[in-house]
């Protein structure tokens, strides 16, 4: 069974949130790489999510997206620029920890300049924000495996 939530992004528009069974935030679906799908999911105990996506329908032609995901309550946001990201992440609540979402074998934001990830995580912090160092027994990218089953 699917719910959904609804949220509103940095340039006004409304966004269907998938909520999967047992309350589960879905930040991204990924094709597996031999057929169907897995959800990208904000882990139990994360509160707060970020992954970076590259939208392109081709390599010459990278379109960044930017999914935020928080547990409480249960919204996702996908924003298409800093500036909304900016205006997104200033609505939460300040000192809020961000764990990084990707997925396996490409990571999700493959094809978008270098230091696009370093821009977004400068956002993160200069809303006041944090993100997860890497260091901590729990720590380090939530990875969402897309090999064959």
């Amino acid at each position: 069974m699917m719910a959904f939530a609804v949220c509103g992004c940095g340039s006004g528009d409304t966004v269907p949130v998938p909520v999967a069974d047992g309350g589960k935030v879905v930040l991204r679906e990924f094709d597996r790489s031999k057929g169907g799908t897995v959800s990208a999911v904000l882990r139990d105990g994360d509160d707060y999510g970020v992954m970076l996506v590259n939208e392109a329908k081709s390599e010459e032609e990278p379109m960044m997206m930017v999914v935020v995901a928080r547990r409480h309550p249960a919204e996702v946001y996908r924003v298409h620029s800093l500036d909304e990201l900016e205006a997104v992440l200033r609505t939460f609540p300040a000192g809020a920890e961000f764990h990084e979402y990707d997925r396996c074998l490409v990571p999700a934001g493959y094809g978008l300049p270098e230091d696009t990830w370093a821009k977004v995580k400068e956002v993160v912090r200069r809303c006041g924000h944090r993100l997860d160092d890497g260091k901590g027994e729990d720590s380090g990218v939530r990875t969402t495996c897309t090999c064959p089953v």
